[in-house]
């Protein structure tokens, strides 16, 4: 927990929001003291840099998600509420058609998905994404990070259909695009499964995905640990000692 972040939400002259915000605040952790090395890699950490992967699967994660961005993550989760209820009110979804677990002994991957509803006597692997306005308006087609992640269920799950369904956060206008499933991204997905993992046997890094300067590498959380050049495992090893263990 950032000291900064908490020390800005004791100075609000509110009733309830500062008190939340730092309810919010408590709930950011650095390290997952639970960690097993042979903890498995979600669907959604596999498109992008490997060494978040590399850090995740070592149980270090993000420490400075502000109050304010919990919220914009509690609104995707409202979301992705709101369209499950509407599949099951049109009767193409039950409890049990949603956030289904998914897993791949062999990849060694772990995930959920959203919702598989049966429409018209088909199933449907269907993943929910909120993003705001200005993104919104530009989309033309979907994402490619998402496309790898629905395209890693649908191999898994053996379902070749897949939906990527967008809401606008301003206005909840909605766009839906047709996935089918791929072989050459399924291969491009497994290459990056394969260098992650040498890696993480190894305890060494990934080369790095973003130069250092770049926009990608100022606005990362982990941009501190991985301008170190630390192996993801002495750094674990710096934080534990950071809290005095």
């Amino acid at each position: 927990m950032s000291l900064k972040n908490v020390l800005a939400t004791m100075k609000q002259d509110t009733v309830i929001v500062g008190k939340v915000d730092r309810w919010l605040l408590s709930k950011n952790r650095t390290l997952d003291k639970t960690y097993r090395p042979t903890e498995h890699i979600h669907p959604s950490g596999i498109y992008g840099c490997g060494r978040v992967a590399l850090y995740r699967n070592l149980g270090i994660f993000l420490d400075n998600i502000t109050p304010r961005l919990s919220r914009i993550f509690g609104n995707g989760d409202g979301m992705h509420d709101r369209w499950k209820g509407y599949c099951k009110a049109i009767h193409i979804a039950t409890d049990k058609d949603i956030e289904v677990e998914v897993f791949d002994p062999v990849r060694n991957i772990k995930g959920s998905v959203d919702i598989i509803p049966k429409v018209d006597g088909v199933r449907w692997i269907v993943d929910f994404k909120s993003m705001n306005h200005d993104k919104f308006e530009k989309l033309k087609e979907p994402e490619e990070k998402d496309i790898w992640q629905i395209t890693l269920y649908m191999d898994i799950t053996k379902i070749p259909r897949g939906l990527l369904l967008y809401e606008d956060k301003n206005t909840q206008a909605v766009k839906e695009f047709k996935v089918k499933l791929d072989k050459e991204i399924v291969s491009k997905i497994d290459e990056k499964i394969a260098m992650i993992r040498k890696h993480m046997k190894k305890g060494t890094l990934c080369p790095r995905e973003c130069k250092p300067g770049s926009y990608g590498e100022r606005f990362c959380a982990y941009s501190s640990f991985c301008n170190s050049e630390l192996s993801p495992f002495k750094t674990r090893e710096r934080i534990l000692k950071g809290m005095g263990e």
